[in-house]
């Protein structure tokens, strides 16, 4: 018998895992979005896979006062390793924003990304500055983010 898609999440988000916060409930709303400037471990290159652990929802209290239309919304990363080159600025993620809904919540596996989150050799840590954003015209969302 297979397992329902909420009890698989469940179970993949109650593992014990190594989580960085990215930013929590922030109002993202036109251009540049939302940024954050995240500290790293440079031991990243370990580790064989990458989460996106990220929630959308809106600033209102029903569902009614959401966004009625859906958008994308994308995940961008430039880390000191990368800048300068090619890889900064890519995307590390995208969605799709729900329709009139006040939670969306998506658990993407992006192992293959990885090297996006590159760090200078020989430090501890690095800093990486995630940008998050969707159309410009687009109502707010209140998006929060976590990389396990």
């Amino acid at each position: 018998m297979s397992m329902c898609r909420c009890a698989r999440r469940y179970n993949n988000l109650t593992r014990p895992v190594f989580e960085v916060p990215v930013f929590g409930p922030s109002i993202m709303h036109g251009k540049p979005g939302v940024v954050a400037n995240v500290t790293l471990p440079n031991n990243l290159t370990s580790y064989q896979t990458l989460e996106l652990d990220m929630a959308l929802s809106c600033p209102g209290t029903v569902d009614a006062q959401c966004p009625i239309w859906d958008h994308t919304v994308q995940l961008f990363v430039c880390c000191d390793g990368t800048r300068g080159t090619p890889l900064c600025n890519q995307e590390l993620g995208r969605w799709i924003s729900p329709f009139r809904r006040r939670i969306g919540r998506w658990l993407t596996p992006v192992p293959s990304y990885l090297p996006l989150l590159a760090g200078v050799p020989g430090a501890d840590t690095f800093q990486c500055t995630f940008t998050m954003n969707t159309a410009p015209w687009a109502m707010p969302w209140k998006p929060s983010l976590t990389l396990r």
